[in-house]
């Protein structure tokens, strides 16, 4: 790999990292929105459905891990 070809995917990368910490940013706040708007019912069927698939976090929507992950890579949780 030459230099410019290895700084040309550096730059690739981080333009990548970027656009996938913003998408995760946007994605924390209208997860925070949904939570707002559902019955206590709704709330308990996201609950099951999240433990039967596997993905069962800390609360409910897992806002703790995917908090956690954005000020990691650099974000900022709204």
């Amino acid at each position: 790999m030459t230099a410019d070809q290895a700084a040309a995917r550096k730059a690739s990368v981080e333009d990548a990292h970027t656009e996938l910490l913003h998408e995760l940013e946007r994605a924390h706040v209208i997860i925070r929105n949904a939570l707002l708007l559902m019955s206590p019912c709704q709330l308990m069927v996201w609950t099951e459905r999240n433990a039967r698939d596997g993905v069962a976090g800390q609360c409910l929507s897992r806002a703790d891990e995917r908090a956690d992950t954005i000020a990691r890579a650099g974000g900022t949780v709204r």
